[in-house]
């Protein structure tokens, strides 16, 4: 990091912490201390300026001529995060009283609004997209669920932090940060097509700039050409969140480091007159307002953002003051999009007065039958309007581009959309794992569309952090990466488990030019676990398991997964012992050797609160002790199946039926084959296990065994569920005596709330089979 950026950082903590020791004194004078912040921060920048008087005369002298006949008018939209919401409450407000706009300028969130109104995008198609958003995607590195594979979305359903190891070499860590930032720059790019070549911003419907700073030299960088996609996301690279942008020798970062309120740039740019939107919150500060570290980190943020602030507010002519108290920079829930942008229309109204003065000002007697020019709008965001003529990879290595233009060939010479686009970014990114993906749209001299892809060059080794625990297992650790091969359509994924059951897994896959691939992988798992019958042990077994699987022919699609495999057991059991201790087996070792055909569909793009969906499994193994026997006889086979599915009822309640089941047929099962059910999921313990609500333990069961379970799940408050299950089984030695039994019944109720790191909540069971209460308390994903 730059010696003199290093400083910066520096002097801006040790401010805050001066901040909040002084926020005690009630004789703190807010705006005295914001002014000596100020003055401290751009002492090696610019020199202060003279009077806003004097500003605006020699902007005045220094504008370009205007074409229009008139005088010209600028709008300038500061920066602020979620706040900037605000911005498409103003701009509805200008709208309505047909306010003519010449130049756009803005500042981070105020450079998204600006950049996308200046090529065509109203108020209302505005409106609409910042309500439909999910901002939690968009603000996160995860790879879209609806373009990714199955396999891919399990994997990422998983773990909830995802390291790039190449952040780690001193080298690269200047494109760090803790989010990369790609769907913000794939939505930028869906939305501006038709403007994904290098250009001048003044040809732009509405001439348009935005400010970023440069930190290997720590000064303002104001747009004025370019991709205005990636000139966009550099405005706002909110450092230490966001990796930076690097344009040649600049390293870009967010704009409000040096100029969140840019009056001075539209005023260079040749505006007369400007409309400022400001976001800033007024308040005198407390102790009591830094009780965490986002709010200290909030408040740095508005201390190093006044920079120009004071001057630039000075210089506008008409400042609109959009109310932000009670949301912060990260407010992107639906209930804050909604009431920002509602106060921005009310800011912009109480200045209706001074609007209409100035449009008059600027178009005389003519202003109100004045009626602006409405712009063509860019080619509509997510529609089946592209034509693509060819595809152009960049920065992909020679084996990987083959493997691409086969598998996507079908996108060639037929109407597409940026989703198909971005699925296969998803593919370069999380099959062929480089770094980052990105693309531009390019018309040729026939109007055709071409398709440019880079691929950064450099693949990618991350590791995914899981963690979880619970009051069965305790804590538990899940680490996942994968390393992909240079010249070679050839991944290796390595799995690791740390807990009381620990495991390790390592996967070669070799992507072929088709659908199918080869897969081989080895397994080891050690298991500690007590097999327990009507809720009393029945043995404790310890032992290593190690298993070997090859998949022939591997078909993974969008929602289903399809695989013909062969696999090798072996197991050696390190001690069984018996619950009464009469039993007791030491260093006893079983070898076995199947074969399988499974298939996995889903639908649900949540695994742990689907509101849509279904889920379907199914696996038909043969299993033999020697290749093609169980123990001298024929092999004994093994078909288990489950269906799920999610039924929205309305108002966040939601109703998912589920059956499944598990039969074995032929010779006696062993330990590792048998039938076991018990546990809160799906694979709790034992790969084969069956959950079943009302049983906590491992319950083993006979050779046949069906379930059904019907769950009522409520959203209660956003991101907080309530549920109830209520469950059946029944169970036999064939199949046709399943139902002569007694059933077994139990039931669930419990909260989850669906957090960053997993669900996190708890459940009471019960089930006559046990007869006791079982209770689960639970943080994190499953794995």
């Amino acid at each position: 990091m730059n010696k003199k950026l290093k400083n910066i950082v520096v002097f801006v903590f040790l401010f805050s912490l001066q901040t909040i020791s002084m926020a005690g004194n009630k004789n703190y004078a807010h705006t005295d201390t914001i002014k000596t912040a100020a003055d401290t921060l751009i002492t090696n920048n610019d020199a202060k300026k003279t009077a806003a008087g004097t500003q605006k005369t020699t902007a005045a002298a220094k504008k370009k001529s205007s074409s229009k006949g008139r005088p010209t008018v600028a709008l300038v939209l500061a920066g602020g995060g979620a706040k900037g919401m605000g911005h498409i409450g103003v701009l509805k407000l200008l709208e309505e009283i047909n306010m003519p706009i010449d130049y756009i300028c803005g500042t981070s969130m105020g450079s998204l609004a600006g950049g996308l109104y200046a090529i065509g995008y109203d108020a209302q198609f505005l409106d609409s997209l910042v309500r439909n958003l999910d901002w939690t995607f968009i603000l996160s590195d995860k790879s879209n669920s609806k373009q990714m594979t199955l396999k891919e979305r399990e994997r990422q359903q998983k773990y909830f932090y995802s390291l790039n190891l190449r952040n780690l070499k001193k080298s690269e860590v200047t494109g760090s940060g803790l989010i990369k930032g790609q769907n913000i720059a794939n939505l930028f790019s869906s939305l501006t097509i038709g403007y994904h070549d290098s250009i001048s911003f003044d040809s732009l419907p509405i001439p348009f700039s935005c400010v970023a700073t440069d930190m290997v030299k720590y000064k303002e960088h104001d747009f004025h050409s370019g991709r205005l996609a990636q000139a966009m996301r550099a405005s706002m690279a909110i450092p230490m969140m966001f990796s930076p942008v690097r344009i040649d020798s600049m390293i870009l970062a967010d704009g409000f480091l040096c100029n969140n309120l840019p009056v001075d740039v539209a005023r260079e740019m040749g505006a007369d007159y400007v409309i400022t939107v400001s976001l800033s919150e007024d308040k005198v500060y407390t102790v009591n307002d830094f009780r965490t570290a986002t709010s200290a980190m909030t408040r740095i943020m508005d201390v190093v953002s006044l920079n120009k602030i004071e001057e630039n507010w000075a210089n506008s002519d008409v400042k609109i003051h959009v109310n932000v108290k009670g949301y912060s920079a990260a407010s992107f829930n639906k209930e804050a999009v909604d009431t920002l942008i509602r106060r921005g229309y009310e800011a912009a109204s109480k200045e209706k007065e001074n609007l209409l003065r100035l449009k008059e000002k600027i178009l005389g007697k003519n202003s109100d039958s004045y009626v602006r020019e409405k712009i063509k709008r860019p080619k509509t965001y997510n529609k089946n309007n592209l034509h693509i003529k060819e595809i152009q990879l960049n920065e992909i290595n020679e084996s990987d581009q083959k493997y691409i233009l086969r598998k996507y060939r079908s996108l060639l010479n037929k109407t597409v959309s940026t989703d198909d686009i971005e699925k296969m970014l998803v593919t370069i990114e999380n099959e062929l794992q480089y770094n980052q993906a990105a693309y531009q749209i390019i018309e040729d001299n026939d109007g055709k569309d071409v398709l440019k892809v880079n691929g950064g060059g450099k693949k990618a080794m991350n590791i995914n952090i899981g963690m979880r625990y619970d009051n069965e297992e305790k804590a538990v650790l899940g680490l996942n990466t994968i390393f992909p091969l240079k010249y070679l359509p050839l991944t290796v994924e390595a799995t690791g488990r740390l807990g009381v059951n620990y495991m390790g897994k390592i996967t070669g896959v070799l992507h072929s030019r088709t659908i199918a691939g080869i897969e081989l992988s080895y397994m080891y798992h050690h298991y500690y676990l007590d097999i327990y019958h009507k809720a009393k042990e029945e043995y404790s077994v310890n032992f290593d398991h190690h298993q070997i699987d090859l998949s022939f022919t591997n078909f993974t699609f969008r929602n289903l997964f399809f695989d013909l495999f062969a696999r090798m057991d072996f197991t050696h059991y390190r001690s069984t012992l018996s619950a009464s201790d009469v039993e007791k087996k030491d260093n006893s070792a079983e070898h076995l050797f199947s074969y399988h055909a499974r298939v996995h569909y889903s639908s649900q793009t949540d695994d742990y609160f689907p509101e849509r969906g279904s889920k379907f499994k199914a696996e038909y193994g043969l299993y033999t002790t020697n290749s093609y026997q169980w123990e001298g006889n024929k092999p004994l086979s093994i078909l288990s199946a489950s269906w799920k599915t999610a039924i929205p009822m309305g108002k966040g309640f939601v109703l998912q039926p589920y059956a499944y089941g598990r039969i074995i047929s032929g010779g006696d099962p062993s330990t590792l084959i048998a039938n076991y059910a018990g546990g809160h999921y799906e694979g709790h313990f034992l790969q084969q296990q069956m959950p079943f609500a009302g049983i906590g333990e491992i319950e083993y069961f006979d050779r046949c065994f069906v379930a059904f379970d019907l769950t009522m799940q409520k959203r209660v408050y956003k991101k907080h569920y309530a549920f109830l299950s209520a469950a059946v089984a029944e169970q036999g030695y064939r199949p046709q005596n399943i139902f002569s039994g007694t059933p077994i019944v139990g039931g669930r109720i419990g909260y989850a709330y669906n957090s960053l790191l997993g669900p996190i909540g708890g459940s009471i069971a019960y089930s006559n089979y046990t007869n006791k209460v079982d209770v689960f308390v639970n943080l994190g994903f499953f794995f």
